[in-house]
């Protein structure tokens, strides 16, 4: 589309088509507006209808506007019919879609194979020669039946019909709807099932449709976008596109990046096209448009691997090797990555990955608990929580009980591994160990000054915890003192509060 515009789409659902004459009878009609041109694909379609029952397997059609009944529909059932349907709503700012329920198909198709060669004449007339040069005509209806033969029986039974014919998912499945030419006769390979079964009316869930979820790859691996794949946040959209620019080693641009909407194209004009929407009243994100053709070659230089990139993928490397050299850095990123990339941009990569190594949240949890089998004793250890809230075990020993003599020792080896504690906030937690309290006053008689100070019944006293803080560390003592002592010090608390 040259241009971006909104318009109306008038959706009539719920009813059947009258042979006697050709006409949508029954039903109820629902106006949505103010639909961007930029944002329609079929997905959107199936959006629209989920709320009253249907789903892609429904038959899904629109009316050219000014064309009769009987001669002016088209179905609607992949991407590049949905971008006709959007080049005749330009013209006349809305457009009918009709849907029925599957039993409708095969009757329906041998109606609008007899009429729509009477009706092709008069949309010559009363369309604009551009809008009918770009517009598709009717499926295969002879397709359609063949499909419809050999399907598997299931029977159907939602609300709006009350039939008992057998029926299946015909016509283009999600995959073929990405705009790439994919014929009807690729779906019967996808089916959900090649046995008989049985969906009843109130299994609302399997009457929508159900798209696959996006999953953050763990590691440097292939990552295949699906139309219609879900997305829980933005941030999930660029991740995603990011690593699969890097991968295949192409160069995509943001064209589009605001708050409801995203658009990927190739930075060298090749056919390759993603779009991703915000789902309507939800946070999540899906892939409405996808034409994965790529004719431009690879690109050893890429924007999207970035040095905040590289250093999430490199931190195993520098875990194992923490004094590796920037010159080896991009040697690994060549490798590994395919992507050549400076020496500053391989140091700045460098220091994110050490950073989140070191990202480990200043809490541990000291426990204790009893060893059975063959070989007995107590199990002294020392667990730590990551970025992501997750376990983190810093140490662990074996010793033959579970005293003060053995947590001291193990304390006084844990420290040396952690560094100073004057320098370190860390909080430590744990239950009443045997042992364990006596040996914290003993190897850290500097805990919980903060609460000496909070605690405190007289400002005298309190001055005196403070200093004592003062000197300990600076910067949490200017920190106090900022705050207003009546908050949080019981010397400053009011005998009327």
């Amino acid at each position: 589309m040259d241009e971006d515009f909104v318009f109306t789409i008038v959706l009539h659902y719920w009813g059947k088509i009258k042979t006697n004459p050709f006409t949508y009878e029954g039903g109820q009609v629902n106006r949505v507006e103010n639909i961007k041109s930029d944002e329609m694909s079929f997905i959107e379609i199936l959006n629209i209808g989920k709320e009253f029952g249907y789903d892609e397997t429904d038959i899904w059609m629109y009316r050219v506007p000014t064309v009769p009944f009987a001669g002016g529909l088209r179905y609607l059932d992949t991407d590049i019919e949905v971008l006709n349907m959007v080049k005749f709503a330009k013209v006349y700012n809305e457009v009918e879609v009709y849907v029925v329920f599957l039993n409708e198909g095969v009757a329906l198709c041998d109606i609008m194979e007899a009429d729509n060669n009477e009706g092709d004449g008069q949309v010559a007339s009363e369309v604009s020669k551009e809008v009918v040069e770009d517009h598709v005509r009717l499926s295969n209806c002879k397709q359609y039946k063949r499909n419809a033969c050999k399907r598997v029986k299931i029977k159907v039974g939602r609300k709006g019909y009350s039939g008992g014919i057998d029926a299946v998912r015909v016509g283009s499945d999600l995959v073929a709807r990405s705009g790439v030419g994919a014929e009807n006769d690729a779906a019967e390979t996808r089916w959900e099932s090649e046995t008989s079964a049985v969906v009843s009316s109130s299994s609302d869930d399997e009457s929508r449709p159900r798209y696959p979820q996006y999953q953050e790859p763990k590691a440097f691996t292939e990552l295949k976008f699906e139309l219609g794949m879900q997305f829980a946040t933005k941030q999930d959209v660029t991740d995603a596109v990011r690593h699969y620019s890097v991968f295949k080693g192409v160069q995509l641009r943001f064209k589009k990046n605001d708050k409801i909407r995203v658009r990927v194209k190739c930075v060298y004009g090749c056919p390759f096209e993603l779009f991703f929407g915000k789902m309507a009243n939800e946070d999540t994100w899906q892939l409405k448009l996808m034409k994965d053709e790529h004719n431009c070659g690879t690109q050893l230089k890429n924007k999207h691997a970035s040095y905040k990139w590289l250093g999430k993928h490199l931190v195993e490397d520098v875990k194992n090797d923490p004094k590796v050299k920037t010159i080896s850095i991009k040697r690994q990123v060549a490798a590994k990555f395919n992507v050549h990339i400076s020496r500053h941009v391989a140091y700045r990569a460098k220091r994110v990955a050490k950073q989140l190594i070191r990202w480990i949240l200043p809490f541990i949890g000291l426990d204790g608990c009893h060893l059975k089998g063959q070989y007995t004793g107590q199990l002294l250890t020392a667990i730590g929580k990551d970025a992501n809230n997750g376990v983190y075990p810093i140490a662990y020993a074996v010793a033959e009980a579970e005293l003060k003599e053995s947590w001291e020792w193990f304390l006084e080896m844990l420290f040396k591994d952690i560094g100073d504690l004057s320098y370190e906030s860390w909080t430590f937690m744990s239950d009443q160990q045997k042992g364990l309290v006596p040996t914290f006053e003993k190897l850290m008689p500097v805990d919980h000054r903060q609460w000496a100070a909070a605690r405190a019944t007289n400002m005298a006293e309190f001055e005196i915890e403070m200093e004592k803080i003062k000197d300990i560390n600076v910067k949490a003592w200017k920190w106090l003192d900022g705050h207003p002592k009546e908050h949080w010090s019981r010397a400053s608390f009011s005998a009327y509060s």
